[in-house]
């Protein structure tokens, strides 16, 4: 924290308070109710009643790819249409299957989220293409369409579409904190983290299906991603209520060429724009009651971002692309995605398939996923080891970037092995 103003200092105290009362505890869980109040179940599907729908094909024929060469350096993509949006986003965030026990059904989606619950909430910035006007759109999973929030007008038109020029458009995620405060209370802030994480990562898999890549912006503060989402629009958000409103997350960019697009060196001008935009829609309400947790509000307002300078292109380790383990079709094997929740305890991996999933953790700064970050990793992952053939049953820690090497290990307590 050297260096950082006294309010800084302030607000990262909090989010560190915030992460040790969450915790879970070998005497007690974190604040919760501690039941399911199933008569306050939030809808997991957002709508803004009154805005247009674009509905999108769900045709994915002639679009699957060997699962290893998604993760191979990029050419030139798909030309960015209607029917590769549609692509995009059911590969993303789109419904992949429904479940059903006697009267109750539910849906699984392509990204994963804790709980099953989905706080995340989709939306695209979209230059003109033909079949859709410019603006700002939101993605409705259930019904696998756009919703046009905010259009753009005539005389603004061409600017708008210059922020994207050579080829590509925006994603945005926001968080419905709501839906993941119903069933774990206070610790919803984190499970809302967790899953925005998921959330870029599926968009990635899905982009580089299309042959194209993204890029998450770390320029835009959350005032910045409020504008361009409308997020701020308190008008629209009156059904709803305060405990269900939307809170910023971020903003990618997906580039469908070589070329990135100026949109992020342009973003007062984008936000002009979206201000001078026509908006149109109001939010669904989710609940018919809440209960409110006031620990989510705090930590969230102390973590807000603001805007801050573009950070350097990370320089990782040149490592060669990682070698192929799966001839598997990609497109199957992102609506084929489930939680694991049962193993059999019996059935082992052989050392050098373990030794392939770790190599798919070191960064490669031009291969996604790492491309799409503008950071070196800072997450050094540990493994249960059960049964590796050839490998002690053990715990197992991946350094993935060597120059953490002396500091993590004194952050590590207890006895420990570095080979």
């Amino acid at each position: 924290m050297k260096g950082q103003t006294s309010p800084d200092r302030q607000k990262i105290e909090v989010v560190l308070t915030n992460h040790e009362r969450t915790k879970h505890h070998l005497h007690r869980y974190a604040r919760s109710l501690g039941y399911l109040d199933w008569a306050t179940q939030p809808d997991p599907f957002r709508t803004y009643e009154g805005a247009p729908k674009i509905p999108l094909s769900r045709n994915l024929r002639g679009w699957g790819k060997p699962y290893d060469a998604l993760h191979l350096p990029w050419g030139e993509g798909e030309p960015l249409s209607l029917e590769t949006l549609g692509v995009f986003f059911r590969l993303a965030l789109g419904l992949s299957a429904w479940k059903a026990f006697g009267e109750h059904r539910w849906a699984l989606r392509c990204n994963p989220s804790s709980g099953n619950l989905h706080p995340t909430e989709g939306y695209a910035l979209l230059p003109t293409i033909p079949g859709i006007e410019g603006g700002v759109y939101h993605y409705v999973s259930r019904d696998h369409l756009l919703e046009a929030r905010c259009t753009i007008p005539p005389e603004r038109r061409d600017r708008w579409n210059d922020l994207f020029t050579p080829g590509g458009f925006g994603v945005g995620l926001s968080s419905i904190h709501w839906r993941e405060a119903w069933k774990y209370g206070e610790r919803a802030y984190r499970y809302c983290q967790l899953d925005v994480g998921h959330a870029i990562g599926s968009i990635g898999y899905a982009a580089a299906v299309l042959g194209w890549r993204i890029h998450l912006l770390d320029t835009p503060g959350d005032d910045d991603i409020e504008a361009l989402l409308g997020l701020e629009r308190e008008e629209d958000f009156r059904r709803c209520g305060e405990v269900e409103r939307e809170a910023p997350d971020l903003l990618l960019l997906v580039t469908t060429g070589r070329e990135r697009s100026p949109f992020e060196a342009r973003l007062d001008e984008a936000i002009d724009i979206v201000r001078h935009g026509r908006w149109q829609g109001a939010a669904n309400a989710l609940s018919p009651d809440h209960f409110f947790w006031e620990q989510i509000e705090v930590v969230a307002q102390a973590a807000r971002k603001p805007r801050t300078p573009s950070l350097p292109p990370p320089v990782g380790e040149k490592l060669p692309p990682p070698q192929g383990t799966s001839r598997c079709n990609a497109v199957e094997l992102i609506l084929q995605r489930r939680s694991a929740v049962a193993m059999d305890g019996r059935r082992t991996i052989p050392r050098e398939r373990f030794h392939a999933i770790l190599d798919r953790l070191l960064p490669r700064p031009r291969i996604f996923p790492w491309a799409a970050l503008p950071w070196q990793p800072r997450i050094h992952p540990v493994f249960f080891v059960h049964r590796v053939e050839g490998l002690p049953a053990g715990l197992y820690l991946l350094e993935r970037d060597p120059s953490v090497g002396v500091p993590l290990r004194r952050a590590i307590r207890g006895s420990v092995r570095w080979e």
